[in-house]
């Protein structure tokens, strides 16, 4: 399991605000500038959790790696296959046409990003993909 740290910035109902500042694993991580590719150096998770904490505590975020790798297929890989898989079904219906090829590859494009977001908010009510926390 991964453990990052973070501050708790807001409780509630069972949701916990998690302001999560990059550390130590960061720093030779190949995907860092998708983390802050909007030139924010903080990330801020919500998730449910259980533990007594309040606004200001640090807090030990624990993720499996099975449900990091998986995350990482459905966000870098999922999209291209539906890029792709739009190209070819739009070029097979218009025989010879780069024009259809390219629309359909967009269209396939915004279909995967549709998908993952299904995705994401089905797989956010399973256990396997929320993280642990702990206070510190």
């Amino acid at each position: 399991m991964e453990e990052e740290i973070g501050h708790v910035t807001k409780v509630d109902h069972g949701k916990v605000k998690i302001q999560l500042t990059p550390g130590s694993q960061c720093t030779g991580c190949g995907a860092k500038s998708f983390c802050s590719a909007l030139g924010e150096t903080v990330r801020v998770l919500e998730v449910e959790s259980k533990e007594n904490v309040n606004p200001g505590d640090m807090v030990s975020l624990k993720f499996s790696a099975s449900s990091k790798l998986t995350s990482s297929m459905i966000i870098f890989i999922l999209p291209i296959i539906f890029m792709i898989a739009g190209y070819f079904l739009m070029t097979s219906l218009y025989i010879n046409s780069e024009g259809w090829g390219v629309i359909g590859s967009l269209l396939g494009l915004v279909f995967g990003f549709i998908v993952i977001r299904v995705l994401d908010r089905l797989l956010l009510k399973t256990k396997e993909y929320n993280p642990i926390i702990k206070k510190i």
